[in-house]
């Protein structure tokens, strides 16, 4: 899924809808580091060893937001979208771009 940040900028993410007994709660999940936000766990290891090889840089973190479903799926998914696009921007204060 495409999130749009407050910022403007746009990034894939994960989202996924857990259910576990009596509990639901919506997951939307990304990479993030060096400057890059991305969805696959596979290019996100590649890009790290080549930011590590040109760089000399490997950080970056899995950035994971999750809301329970409640009464509505819906506006759990709107909330977890809306959360994730506004901490995107401010990500890169704990993990330099």
């Amino acid at each position: 899924m495409e999130i749009k940040t407050p910022a403007g900028k746009s990034f894939q993410a994960n989202v996924y809808l857990i259910e576990s007994d009596k509990y639901k709660e919506v997951l939307i999940y990304w990479y993030q580091g060096r400057g890059r936000a991305v969805a696959n766990e596979f290019r996100d290891k590649l890009y790290t060893v080549w930011d590590s090889v040109w760089l000399r840089r490997s950080d970056g973190a899995m950035v994971r937001v999750m809301t329970p479903v409640g009464d509505s799926e819906e506006k759990a998914m709107a909330d977890a979208i809306d959360l994730a696009a506004k901490s995107a921007d401010s990500i890169s204060e704990y993990v330099p771009n």
